[in-house]
């Protein structure tokens, strides 16, 4: 029975097999390699289609529709009300991994007398709606990004600049130093490209064989490939990892080589000019284009360990101390790690086993009266000082800002809202490779 089923829902060549029990198990995991390499694990517990989907009830019968009974054969929580499990960041406190550093009480007074200032009106939600912006179905919000939340006329405004940095002396590399414009377009290396379309008005030279940059840009070439040069002297090996603006988050390998990809491919296209590598790049190229076809990578390598041999403990911290100075601007908001900024993990899933629509919640609950973990409401209100904020840590970027189990019941039970299973959970979660018409094309 199963095999026919999955003509039609699993397809030849679905490796990931988002219909196993392994998908179910690793919920919502959008890790498709461990899915595909955890069947073998979870093949005893895989259950046929027929034991939740019940066919032969009649043509009107809608047989995805499944009885909460099906999932308490596994799960014994008995009702949402009684015995469901507290979510897993309040029960085990686990702090937000945003990488930022971010105050929402600051940023909310601040929109809120930008918005004011430019409309007139001003409610809570329009605050809070100028950031996260929701997709189009209304149910989740759209990644922050910098220039639209961020950069629009708040940080790295025209005013912005680096500290004054000693230029590299290219005899003596064991000091460290910036590259200037001029030394960059001599270097020629590739992912330079971007050397050719920069403004020499932005770097101003410095008493002192120095250097300064003004204004400057998010993910601003010249400080990364800068930040990049320095760290090199400390860690020659760093291979793939210097492909990249940040930190690889250790969750989204896809995405980290994905970006190396791109990076590559830059490289090439930085090298077109030269003579006599037409036919190389053209392989190079073609190469790239089978990678980005992938559909599945195994884990980032950390390759920021071994350190250059030829480098003392003085000369290393001596090294962070200036890749720390040039990123000084990047530092209001991000962290350092091993001489790069930390990765942003721009669109949070925190809730990974659960639905939630926020489009369908917002008819009867504003937004702070469910998010209050940081208490803005109280700070817009007056009823907790600044001082009292900042001493008690209540408003950091590490806080979860999220309702607990609590909150949740409060609505839904049986004389108010669904609490049934399906309302915020699916059985097969993990279908965000079924756009991915190459996963059905493909052959084991």
């Amino acid at each position: 029975m199963d095999a026919k089923c999955k003509v039609c829902h699993e397809k030849t060549g679905d490796k990931p097999g988002v219909y196993t029990f392994s998908a179910h198990y690793l919920y919502n995991t959008k890790e498709a390699t461990r899915i595909d390499t955890g069947r073998k694990k979870h093949e005893k517990m895989e259950m046929p289609c027929s034991t939740c989907h019940v066919e032969h009830q009649g043509r009107g019968a809608v047989i995805t529709r499944v009885n909460d009974q099906n999932c308490g054969d596994c799960h014994a929580y008995g009702s949402f009300n009684k015995q469901h499990p507290e979510f897993a960041f309040a029960k085990k406190k686990i702090p937000d991994d945003a990488s930022l550093k971010f105050t929402h009480i600051k940023h909310t007074k601040l929109v809120m007398e930008k918005i004011q200032k430019e409309t007139g009106s001003l409610y809570t939600e329009k605050a809070c709606f100028y950031c996260h912006q929701p997709k189009p179905d209304g149910k989740a919000f759209q990644p922050i990004r910098f220039e639209p939340h961020c950069g629009s006329g708040c940080h790295l405004t025209s005013s912005s600049k680096t500290a004054s940095l000693a230029i590299q002396n290219l005899s003596n590399p064991s000091v460290p130093g910036v590259w200037t414009l001029e030394m960059l377009q001599q270097d020629r290396i590739p992912g330079t490209l971007w050397v050719a379309f920069s403004n020499p008005e932005e770097f101003k030279p410095k008493p002192g064989d120095k250097i300064l940059k003004s204004p400057l840009h998010h993910s601003d070439p010249w400080i990364l490939e800068n930040m990049k040069r320095n760290r090199q002297a400390v860690y020659p090996n760093s291979g793939l990892t210097d492909l990249l603006k940040a930190t690889p988050l250790k969750s989204s390998s896809d995405r980290a080589y994905k970006e190396a990809i791109e990076a590559l491919r830059g490289y090439v296209l930085g090298l077109r000019g030269r003579p006599g590598v037409r036919a190389d790049l053209d392989q190079m190229d073609a190469l790239l284009s089978i990678a980005a076809l992938q559909t599945t990578y195994p884990a980032f390598p950390d390759l920021l360990k071994e350190l250059n041999s030829n480098i003392t403990s003085p000369q290393k911290q001596e090294f962070e101390a200036f890749v720390s100075k040039i990123a000084e601007p990047c530092q209001e908001c991000h962290f350092i790690e091993n001489m790069q900024i930390q990765g942003v993990r721009a669109e949070q899933t925190i809730l990974h086993r659960s639905l939630f629509d926020h489009r369908a919640h917002i008819l009867e609950r504003r937004c702070l009266a469910c998010h209050r973990e940081i208490p803005i409401a109280e700070a817009l209100e007056g009823k907790i000082k600044e001082k009292e904020i900042i001493e008690k840590r209540l408003d950091h970027a590490g806080i979860q800002n999220i309702p607990t189990l609590e909150n949740c019941k409060a609505c839904h039970r049986p004389d108010t809202a669904t609490d049934s299973c399906v309302t915020c959970h699916d059985m097969h979660p993990n279908k965000t490779q079924r756009g991915n018409l190459q996963l059905f094309v493909e052959r084991p």
